[in-house]
């Protein structure tokens, strides 16, 4: 998204959103919806609106009229958090939105709109409490993970063409150069408003000093740039969508009109407003594509692929059949001729007298051994001369079909199901569960932990009983994950799922999953209660203790009071 297309359509949200109270998050398949309430919870259904992020190229940004209530929620804040403001940090492909509790609590929301974007949640201590998608530390950035510290991203770069200077200009173009192909490129790198997608089209609007062989007046051509962005992005509606596949996937609102006489670039019409433009375009953006199932679909391919190779290597080799029983049948005609331990033996051969064929042989076996030995050889391979042409027919059918699904899946479109499950490598058809999948399928209700998620959305794993803290523990849980269990009283087994690397739960977290755990004990009804928290590598079953008993070897404890779960916080159906 464009930093001067943003500028423009900030303008418009802060006026739609600013004011009303952050009802939570919830996560698309292409990114996440940001809703907003200008009415209490349950008060005056309709007075929803939500910020729209699309993470999936191009991502893009649009606002949406009122929507239903919501049942399940990503992320939620505590109830009263209200907008206080929205900006777009000049020239950067930004969101900040920042919000406030009637107590003076404050947070902020980033939404980071370039590829491959984000959307972070911050704290009044400027730690970050929510991430869409966590990050390592890279040389440009530090980690971005829940519980560290919010990492800007790098100063905006592109320059406003309307603040542009002569002194910018004659530092970035070269003295003496006068040809426009690298005038162009040179001044679109580091001007926005210049996509790259829209070049082509563009160039008829921009300066002729741009685009044409002239000598550079650096004055000049800096009052133009900023004369063509007043019309290209100027405030005033209509405004007009275009979106292009080359050489990635984009969009653009402006208010000039462009000749659409370029392949590859589609008018999507005029809007009477930057903010229904912003959300009429999105919805005539490409469907977003699926990574896993596009690898999925790819890795199918390259099989398939393989297989068809190593069929026709088969069929190839299987042409030997005849020739290689002749030289069984010969070997077996002159047994007496073949001295033991030879490597290769020349004998007479039976269908052209005065001829002989040389036959290379096994020294460790003896010779009717070798002669076995082709004869079941060559039986394997008439058989697969038989059985290999309807083998490469179905493999080059399945080809086909995958080809197809990869094509659908490339332009974002799911392919059929059985495709889709082959392609993503879920299943086969026709083929029997594998033992992990029949493993699963099979085991018991009661083994199977209750499944919930906290407000900052880690996945939390609660026993049912004995057998089932023994399951979840010893099978379920990994090393990284962390493990609680109520100090001096019988309860579940508690696993906060954390993954490998530096993705930490905040404390808030912690106490939270530590009040379950105590609400699922013997202590449910006290008021506080200690609760052992770990990592799983800690827990340990000593030998033959009996189901549910676990031993810690390294531990710190957390004082909480039994919480129960709330209803939104489950995951899936449990079994209970």
């Amino acid at each position: 998204m464009d930093p001067i297309v943003l500028s423009r359509l900030s303008a418009a949200w802060r006026e739609e959103l600013v004011g009303a109270a952050f009802a939570g998050l919830i996560a698309r398949t292409d990114g996440f919806t940001l809703v907003f309430d200008r009415a209490p919870e349950g008060a005056r259904p309709g007075r929803r609106s939500a910020l729209c992020v699309r993470l999936a190229p191009p991502v893009w940004a649009w606002t949406e009229p009122p929507i239903a209530a919501i049942a399940d929620w990503t992320f939620r804040l505590p109830a009263g958090a209200t907008l206080t403001s929205l900006t777009a940090p000049p020239m950067d492909r930004r969101l900040v939105l920042d919000l406030a509790t009637a107590s003076g609590h404050t947070y902020r929301i980033h939404v980071e709109l370039w590829p491959p974007g984000n959307v972070l949640i911050e704290e009044s201590d400027q730690r970050l409490l929510w991430c869409a998608r966590t990050r390592p530390a890279s040389a440009f950035r530090a980690a971005l993970a829940p519980g560290l510290a919010y990492s800007p991203p790098p100063a905006a770069y592109l320059v406003d063409p309307e603040r542009l200077t002569a002194a910018d200009l004659n530092a970035w173009l070269p003295a003496g150069q006068v040809t426009s192909a690298p005038r162009l490129a040179i001044v679109a790198r580091q001007v926005a408003g210049l996509p790259k997608g829209l070049l082509e089209v563009l160039a008829p609007t921009l300066p002729r000093a741009l685009t044409g062989d002239t000598a550079l007046d650096a004055d000049a051509l800096a009052r133009d740039l900023a004369l063509w962005a007043r019309a290209t992005y100027g405030g005033e509606p209509p405004v007009r969508g275009y979106v292009w596949d080359w050489p990635s996937p984009g969009a653009a609102l402006l208010t000039r009109a462009l000749d659409m006489n370029v392949a590859g670039v589609r008018f999507t019409g005029s809007y009477s407003s930057w903010s229904e433009a912003a959300r009429e375009l999105a919805r005539a953006l490409p469907k977003p594509i699926d990574p896993a199932l596009l690898a999925g679909a790819k890795a199918r391919l390259r099989r398939l692929q393989h297989a068809e190779i190593a069929v026709l290597e088969e069929l190839e080799e299987a042409r030997e059949a005849a020739a290689l029983r002749a030289r069984a049948t010969t070997l077996v005609s002159f047994l007496s001729r073949v001295p033991k331990g030879a490597s290769s033996v020349a004998l007479p051969d039976p269908s052209e007298p005065g001829k002989t064929v040389e036959i290379t042989l096994d020294p460790k076996l003896r010779p009717h051994e070798n002669a076995d030995r082709m004869f079941k050889r060559a039986g394997k391979l008439a058989r697969i001369a038989e059985q290999a042409p309807a083998r490469l027919a179905e493999v080059r059918e399945d080809l086909a079909r995958a080809r197809v699904a990869l094509e659908r899946v490339a332009r974002g479109e799911m392919p059929e199901p059985a495709l889709a499950r082959r392609a993503s490598g879920r299943s086969r058809p026709g083929a029997a569960d594998t033992p992990a999948k029949r493993k699963r399928d099979d085991t018991p209700s009661v083994l199977i932990p209750r499944r919930y998620r906290t407000t900052e959305g880690w996945e939390v794993l609660i026993g049912k009983n004995n057998q089932g803290n023994d399951h979840l523990t010893h099978r379920l849980a990994r090393p990284e994950d962390y493990w609680m269990h109520v100090h001096g009283a019988a309860g579940s087994h508690v696993v906060l799922r954390r993954g490998k690397g530096a993705n930490e739960p905040s404390k808030a977290t912690l106490e939270e999953v530590a009040g379950w755990a105590a609400f699922y004990s013997q202590a449910r009804n006290a008021g506080t209660v200690p609760v052992t928290v770990t990592q799983k590598k800690y827990v340990t079953k000593p030998r033959k203790a009996p189901a549910g008993l676990a031993q810690v070897t390294r531990s710190k404890t957390v004082f909480a009071r039994p919480t129960e779960p709330p209803d939104e916080a489950r995951a899936e159906a449990d079994g209970d």
